[in-house]
């Protein structure tokens, strides 16, 4: 699956990009019972995958802001990075490895 954007090309790493989307839902999805618990880390996974989001399922609007995605190693160092704060908490560590699968896929 190749697109081009602006003359150059853009490669997309299906299966780094599942498992960010994946992430992404795991990571919303635990917010909500740290919210019943009252864990400050529920804002983080709030804000984290509500701005990823958009990134990987690559909407037509955002043209050449798609290209953060696209770098494999910035986008490796930016999964394990938001991984990292996902461990501790237990209601999201499943986001947490959901993220550093998708790091490791997107190599």
């Amino acid at each position: 699956y190749q697109r081009r954007v602006r003359g150059g090309k853009l490669e997309f790493n299906r299966w780094g990009r599942t498992m960010a989307l994946a992430a992404c839902w795991a990571t919303l999805a635990s917010a909500i019972p740290m919210w019943l618990y009252n864990k400050p880390l529920m804002f983080y996974c709030l804000v984290v995958p509500t701005l990823l989001f958009p990134l990987f399922w690559s909407f037509e609007f955002l043209g050449t802001l798609r290209v953060i995605v696209q770098n494999f190693i910035l986008n490796t160092i930016m999964m394990f990075g938001f991984s990292i704060f996902l461990f501790f908490a237990p209601p999201s560590m499943a986001g947490g490895v959901a993220f550093c699968l998708s790091g490791i896929f997107s190599v």
